[in-house]
């Protein structure tokens, strides 16, 4: 069995931190005044499905090829599902600074999606040369 703390989960939890310090150096020197109170836990909330992503795709690396793009395709429609909503609650409920939510939004997305992308296909690289 494996354990919980995972080498990817501690990956995703130190470029987290990496991404967040970066967030506040330019969010405190460059662009003060885009910054809204809501940031830290939409970086929060991309932490966080990211080690949940990684917990539940891990499951899946022993079934067949199939199975484990069906686990990851759910994975890719959930999280888009559950930021649409976060999206719709921000700008319908919150409404301050929308447009600097959105661009968060949408570059924290981005950058998660290559973090994750290059963590799983790094993974997929050694488990091969494991079975080789």
């Amino acid at each position: 069995m494996k354990s919980f703390f995972s080498k990817e989960m501690l990956k995703t939890l130190l470029f987290g931190g990496f991404l967040a310090l970066i967030s506040f150096l330019i969010f405190h020197y460059i662009v003060p005044e885009h910054y809204f109170n809501a940031f830290p836990f939409l970086l929060l909330l991309f932490i966080l499905y990211s080690i949940f992503s990684h917990v539940f795709l891990d499951q899946s690396d022993t079934l067949r090829p199939q199975a484990f793009l069906n686990r990851y395709l759910f994975v890719t429609s959930a999280k888009l599902f559950l930021l649409l909503m976060v999206v719709v609650f921000y700008i319908v409920v919150i409404r301050e600074k929308a447009a600097a939510f959105l661009i968060s939004l949408l570059i924290i997305y981005f950058i998660f999606l290559v973090f994750d992308i290059s963590t799983l296909l790094g993974k997929s690289r050694t488990s091969n040369q494991k079975k080789n």
